[in-house]
């Protein structure tokens, strides 16, 4: 999972689960005050190693950049599979090339959505009139190479700012892991919880991108081939 996506996650987390804190631990005793203040503690740990404002303990700029560049790629995808689609309705091979049914495996990486959106946005120029000839404006489709530049450059700018210390890094990624694992316990224990409050349990579940229907689709189909 990209870590600006978790952060983000604990950000709401840790402002909420005070006032859910009596519920989740008459029914789930581990998730109590100790695991609480630990949430935080590794939150503000991952904050102030990543570059981001541990005084107010909310996201830095950088890192909001980063989920923003991130939710560009996600909204492009989206436009771009629409014209795909339309533009190769009659050759599925063709259409496939573009590896959108991979989307939502890659999005919750950093380095691996990156390296998709770069892919994509060579495989848009290369089909390019295609895509005009079909409806797509010019401007759409250029405009995922410049998404997928500032998606690495955000990247870049967001790494950065953890600062070049061996330990600060690995304070980094300890904090971050335990974060990753203590959110794992949340959402499991919420889903107990709040088995009759659903948008309780939703609220504590790690985020992760879902498949669109036509990726499931396609997948199946790739695996009987």
């Amino acid at each position: 999972m990209s870590d600006a996506i978790l952060l983000a996650h604990v950000g709401k987390v840790v402002q909420q689960i005070p006032e859910d804190l009596e519920t989740l631990e008459e029914m789930i005793p581990v998730i109590n005050s100790q695991f609480v203040t630990h949430l935080s503690e590794d939150y503000l740990t991952a904050l102030r190693e990543g570059g981001d404002d541990v005084a107010s303990g909310e996201l830095g700029q950088h890192t909001q950049n980063l989920l923003e560049a991130i939710d560009d790629t996600k909204r492009q995808v989206k436009k771009l599979r629409f014209w795909i689609n339309e533009a190769f309705a009659n050759d599925p091979a063709r259409a496939r090339s573009f590896q959108l049914h991979r989307f939502w495996k890659v999005a919750n990486s950093q380095p691996e959505l990156i390296r998709f959106m770069n892919a994509l946005a060579t495989q848009v120029q290369a089909n390019k009139p295609e895509l005009m000839a079909a409806g797509a404006q010019e401007a759409l489709l250029d405009s995922t190479s410049i998404i997928a530049e500032r998606l690495a450059e955000a990247d870049a700018i967001q790494e950065s700012s953890k600062g070049g210390r061996v330990q600060a890094t690995q304070a980094r990624i300890i904090a971050l892991n335990s974060l990753y694992d203590r959110c794992v316990k949340l959402s499991r224990a919420a889903q107990i919880v709040f088995e009759d409050s659903p948008a309780g349990a939703r609220f504590y579940q790690l985020p992760q991108y879902e498949p669109d229907a036509t990726d499931v689709e396609e997948e199946a189909a790739l695996e009987t081939h």
